[in-house]
């Protein structure tokens, strides 16, 4: 699997591997992807090499009209339209290979909030339509029932954020050897509650001021009627944008959750946060995980006992 993003230095590079190796292209249409020029050139070389295209619809994104369309070369700077013209594409032929996107190929929809298992069976139905095979259906084994140790909870406003914690969830599970998953609401935290023992919050910038993360989070940190336990909370700052607020008793004046709030975010806030970043490289990442792992005490040497999950 080719990501365009890992080559955007060198797009000669970019789009010669499109046209001399590769077998599918895959075209992850959110809200901006056609504005850009350098996607652009790739759904041009596609076209013109007679690629295989896949669309690929998320929320966001809206079909452009005729005229939407034509117009989309004016997003451009002189110098990305000379760029362009030298690799041989000219602004016709992007209007046309984005009516071949938009019309005449075939889409898939993918949704990308939510649980990971619906993405993964549209991943699941791409490599079918790509003529690949895979194994591995979903996340999780036919009958599994999931009983995480570890909750992973953060803002879900960006589908970032969401794919940061999957990221992050997956890298923590396989450090540990311990179940982890991603909650994203109220439901999912009730049934994984009971047999939990840790929280681990990604902070973004402008999460506390996310009202949906906040009742989660107030949520998530009540103690389990049924395990007579609070989970240990353990924050992640995940956004070098993310800054810690001076957290006084005046936090909670005017909010209608009151003192817990104040009380959580004291928590949240008094603990030094470890950093894990999105964009790192995945060497960086394992090291990082390595190192937020290290405060996850009850579990350090699960991977020592792989019966061990108590």
């Amino acid at each position: 699997v080719f990501l365009d993003s890992d080559q955007l230095q060198n797009l000669d590079l970019l789009f010669d591997i499109i046209r001399t190796s590769t077998k599918n292209v895959v075209v992850v249409l959110t809200g901006e992807l056609l504005s850009r020029s350098w996607c652009a050139g790739e759904i041009v070389t596609a076209w013109k090499n007679d690629i295989h295209t896949v669309p690929l619809l998320c929320e966001g994104f809206e079909r452009l009209s005729d005229e939407a369309q034509k117009q989309i070369p004016s997003l451009w700077t002189p110098h990305q339209v000379a760029q362009l013209a030298s690799y041989g594409i000219q602004l016709d032929d992007v209007n046309l290979a984005y009516s071949w996107l938009q019309h005449e190929l075939t889409p898939l929809q993918m949704a990308r909030f939510g649980p990971v298992c619906g993405r993964e069976k549209v991943v699941v139905e791409l490599m079918n339509v790509c003529g690949l095979s895979s194994r591995r259906t979903t996340s999780k084994t036919a009958g599994h029932v999931s009983r995480p140790r570890i909750l992973v909870l953060s803002s879900y406003m960006e589908a970032e954020y969401l794919s940061t914690c999957e990221v992050f969830q997956i890298l923590l599970q396989a450090h540990l050897h311990v179940e982890c998953e991603v909650v994203h609401d109220f439901q999912q935290i009730a049934t994984c509650k009971p047999f939990a023992y840790y929280l681990i919050a990604l902070l973004f910038r402008g999460i506390l001021r996310d009202e949906d993360f906040i009742k989660l989070l107030l949520y998530a940190t009540q103690t389990c009627t049924s395990s007579k336990r609070a989970l240990e909370l353990v924050p992640v700052v995940a956004d070098s944008n993310f800054e810690v607020p001076n957290v006084d008793a005046r936090w909670h004046a005017g909010s209608p959750l009151g003192l817990q709030v104040f009380q959580v975010f004291r928590n949240l806030c008094t603990v030094l946060a470890l950093p894990f970043t999105p964009l790192a490289s995945e060497g960086l990442q394992e090291r990082q995980v390595a190192e937020i792992a290290s405060r996850i005490h009850r579990y350090q040497d699960a991977w020592l006992c792989p019966g061990f999950l108590q």
